[in-house]
């Protein structure tokens, strides 16, 4: 036998054996469409990262990443969805704030919890910014808290659902400081939007990257932006930190997570998968431009993100006396 023979064979029984040290699942992952499950509706935040993002985790990955919404109950029934999927890679979530930090704190009989999930990416953070209705009598959020203290009941505020980010923050605003509104939720916040535009609603906090087109268009007033400084495109809405108002800034993230159980190399393979794709200069400034911060974090450190936020929006949830069946 040759030389070059022999090292042909020794290779081809180590490629076996790494194989065969694999979990099943993980040999020939994905060896078929990936589908990504977006527990909202389309059109918000969440949907619009998760369709930047799929085509070219298909590149990497070489099959196809089918986004499918699966909207309701805040963000927690395509959740819920997930959890109950085979843990084998082949159906993942969009997480959020606002289903995996959020919403087991607030709703008691929750089919899932953090323990139910396997963080596999963190993709982006998403800032946020209180909007208002367009013939609100207040320009700032400041203005906003000081005109509902002086008028009780007279005015409410709107969230994408029950036990998302917006409505925490909603609950957060009226426990700090001391207001009496009423919340509206919505399935999502392209319907919220609709009434905020009429001024059926007063005020809702949402990520910057939904609220930006509407804030540019007109169609909503800016009353406080989350982030670190004014900016450009909307140089007239102040930051929080203007205000004073800096423990009203509740950034939010997106991210991927899988079925407790789904093999660690698979997680590991999605979660290089999403890095390299974030990695590419046009998709960070393509994400960039839609106001907000490219991460790409791996299982490990999104893991401690998902649980040092929930300890912090468990003590939202307590402090505001908030609770949903």
């Amino acid at each position: 036998m040759s030389n070059r023979s022999h090292r042909l064979i020794l290779a081809l029984l180590s490629a076996l054996a790494v194989s065969a040290a694999l979990p099943v699942g993980a040999q020939v992952w994905p060896a078929k469409p990936v589908t990504l499950v977006v527990p909202f509706p389309p059109g918000g935040g969440n949907d619009l990262v998760a369709r930047q993002i799929a085509p070219a985790l298909q590149q990497v990955l070489g099959q196809p990443v089918v986004v499918d919404n699966k909207p309701g109950a805040g963000g927690t029934l395509g959740v819920a969805y997930v959890t109950k999927a085979a843990p084998d890679g082949y159906t993942l979530s969009i997480c959020a704030t606002g289903n995996v930090a959020v919403a087991p704190a607030l709703y008691s009989k929750l089919s899932y919890g953090v323990k139910d999930l396997v963080p596999v990416s963190h993709i982006v953070n998403t800032p946020t910014v209180w909007v208002g209705a367009p013939d609100l009598p207040a320009n700032t959020l400041k203005e906003f808290i000081e005109l509902a203290r002086s008028q009780p009941g007279k005015f409410n505020y709107g969230s994408s659902g029950n036990g998302t980010t917006p409505h925490l923050a909603g609950e957060a605003l009226k426990a700090r400081h001391g207001l009496d509104l009423q919340h509206v939720p919505y399935k999502g916040t392209t319907p919220a939007y609709t009434d905020i535009g009429s001024g059926r609603v007063s005020v809702m906090m949402d990520s910057l990257i939904s609220a930006l087109p509407l804030l540019e268009g007109g169609r909503v007033k800016g009353l406080a932006m989350g982030t670190s400084a004014r900016l450009p495109k909307l140089p007239g809405v102040p930051t929080l930190a203007e205000q004073g108002l800096s423990d009203m800034a509740f950034t939010g993230w997106v991210g991927i997570c899988a079925p407790v159980g789904t093999p660690q190399a698979v997680v590991e393979r999605m979660g290089s998968a999403v890095a390299e794709v974030l990695a590419r200069p046009a998709m960070r400034e393509s994400l960039v431009k839609q106001v907000t911060e490219p991460v790409g974090a791996g299982p490990a450190r999104f893991g401690e993100l998902i649980q040092r936020d929930a300890a912090l929006w468990k003590k939202i949830v307590t402090d505001s006396n908030a609770q949903l069946d």
